[in-house]
C-alpha cells in the first residue's frame, strides 16, 4: 500500500501488487511483442528468473535503500529480522 499510495512501485510491475497477475504480465508482454512484429521490428524476448535474487542482495545496502523510500518501521523491521544471523550451506553426501 505504501509503494502504491506514493507512486514508488513501477505500473510494469506485476508481481505483488493488488490487482494483477502472472496472466495479466503475459499479457502484456505478448501485446508488447506484437505491437513490434506488426510494425515490422524485429524482435525478441528474454525471460530471465529472479526467484533466488535475494540470495545476491547485499542486505545492508537494500535495507538502506528501504529506508530511504520511508518504508514504514514496523515493515522495515520485518527485513531486518529476515536478513539477521542468516546463513546457508550445502551438504555434499558421497
Amino acid at each position: 500500500d505504501h509503494l502504491e499510495a506514493n507512486k514508488i512501485i513501477s505500473a510494469h510491475q506485476f508481481g505483488y501488487t493488488k490487482s494483477s497477475n502472472t496472466e495479466l504480465a503475459v499479457a502484456h508482454i505478448l501485446s508488447d511483442v506484437y505491437k513490434g512484429v506488426d510494425i515490422g521490428y524485429a524482435t525478441s524476448l528474454t525471460c530471465l528468473d529472479l526467484s533466488a535474487a535475494f540470495d545476491c542482495v547485499i542486505h545492508s545496502i537494500l535495507i538502506n535503500k528501504l529506508k530511504k523510500l520511508k518504508i514504514p518501521t514496523a515493515f522495515l523491521s520485518i527485513f531486518v529480522s529476515y536478513f539477521q544471523n542468516r546463513v546457508q550451506f550445502v551438504k555434499i553426501i558421497v
